[in-house]
């Protein structure tokens, strides 16, 4: 009996490389075009970044989740990004706002993006004559090209600015706007030793609190592209800044159970086909093959959240009606002597609790029932969650994002929450020799 329930658990974490596959729906947003300025230097993202920038939180696809960017060297400097994201079908009637002021340093803009081909006539492309362009449709974009953000709204609902008003069925003159393009930036002043943290949130969920950008789509062909739902389609976007210590004195310690196991479910899903793994000793054996290879890297201190798809770093897990579900995070390689606190922030506007002091570095996890409030919408809603832990000896700070979206209450969405369950209990239950070790 115990070697069928053995089986049968192996069974489920090589399932785990396969399952969670976002459902494509109707008026789900889609990333169109994303830039970086950094310091003056404007590149244009193919999928894999640039300098400094880490699109690991980010949906490729979507344009939902977290873009951060990381400064280390001691200097006056800027960083911004141009965004255009399609919320909903059909885009061009879409309009922005913004809510509160922005912090010290922070700029925005939100205008109309260059449009291709027709009437009028504008450029062939975004960046037709870098680096002197000029688009007489759109600033936003060359602003963002230069840096100069002005912190202005060029598309407000009722601007009446669509390029493409004869497409616009509405009854509401003036309601029609256009093709919203946002663009947000950061201006700082580095100290040595210091790293500056920029962190890009774009979320269906506005933020609970700061300045943030609302591009709303209110389908006004109305029902939405889909055919069915006459519901308004939002993103939002907000950006942090925070100025900490670079972390030194680390002593290095072998990867955490989430590498070894990230590694195995990799190496198990190409093995699958050659043959079957039947018993619980090769699973051990296999585990202890990738915990070799991967125990001679050595990491600072860093917080690690559970990955859901451990090939794709953007795929979220699974929340549903009444789901208590369990967000696992460790803190690998914790400095002797120091002492720490963690809290989660579940991104849902729930009120952030008081942090909590870490007695077992392994386990700083949370756990949540999702929504908060409003009406999330199956496979478009979605939530970054962020685990934060503070050095309170060194006064350095940590964070994790983890991924979540709304699914309807079906078994396969029963058993994605049953997954993350059972995986974090293994973990629990692991023999630790030293803190981030299994």
């Amino acid at each position: 009996m115990n070697r069928i329930k053995n089986v049968l658990f192996l069974g489920a974490l090589i399932a785990l490389a396969g399952i969670g596959a976002q459902r494509a729906v109707a008026d789900t947003p889609t990333l169109l075009d994303l830039w970086f300025n950094e310091d003056g230097t404007f590149v244009q993202d193919s999928g894999t970044g640039a300098p400094g920038v880490n699109e690991g939180g980010l949906n490729e696809v979507t344009g939902i989740g977290t873009i951060t960017f990381t400064d280390t060297t001691a200097s006056s400097g800027y960083f911004g990004v141009f965004i255009n994201e399609a919320v909903g079908t059909p885009y061009w009637d879409e309009y922005g706002s913004t809510s509160e002021s922005p912090s010290s340093g922070e700029s925005w803009e939100i205008g109309n993006v260059p449009y291709i081909g027709g009437s009028p006539s504008c450029a062939t492309s975004y960046g037709a004559s870098l680096p002197g362009y000029v688009d007489t449709c759109s600033s936003t974009f060359t602003d963002a090209q230069k840096g100069t953000l002005g912190d202005t709204n060029g598309q407000p609902l009722g601007s009446g600015a669509n390029f493409n008003t004869g497409d616009c069925v509405s009854s509401t003159p003036g309601a029609c706007n256009g093709d919203v393009a946002a663009a947000l930036g950061y201006s700082y002043d580095l100290s040595a030793g210091d790293e500056e943290i920029i962190t890009v949130t774009i979320s269906q969920s506005a933020p609970s609190s700061g300045f943030y950008i609302d591009q709303t789509n209110p389908c006004e062909d109305n029902p939405c592209a889909d055919g069915v739902t006459p519901t308004v389609g939002k993103v939002y976007y907000s950006l942090s800044a925070e100025e900490q210590q670079i972390p030194t004195g680390a002593t290095p310690e072998p990867s955490t159970w989430l590498l070894m196991l990230s590694g195995l479910l990799i190496l198990a899903w190409r093995m699958r086909r050659r043959f079957a793994l039947k018993s619980w000793g090769r699973f051990m054996a296999l585990l202890a093959v990738v915990a070799v290879a991967l125990g001679v890297s050595a990491r600072a201190q860093q917080v690690l959240t559970v990955p859901w798809d451990p090939t794709n770093p953007a795929a979220p897990h699974t929340a549903y009606a009444g789901a208590n579900i369990v967000l696992g995070a460790t803190l690998i390689n914790p400095v002797s002597g120091h002492n720490y606190t963690y809290i989660w922030n579940y991104g849902d506007g729930t009120p952030v609790g008081s942090p909590t002091t870490i007695t077992n570095f392994n386990d700083i996890h949370g756990s949540h029932i999702y929504p908060f409030s409003g009406t999330p919408t199956p496979g478009v809603t979605s939530w970054t969650a962020v685990v934060t832990v503070n050095d309170t000896t060194a006064s350095v700070q940590y964070t994790g994002n983890y991924l979540v979206i709304w699914e309807n209450n079906t078994l396969q969405s029963r058993v994605n929450v049953a997954i993350d369950w059972g995986l974090w209990y293994m973990h629990q239950s692991m023999y630790h020799p030293s803190p981030g070790v299994g």
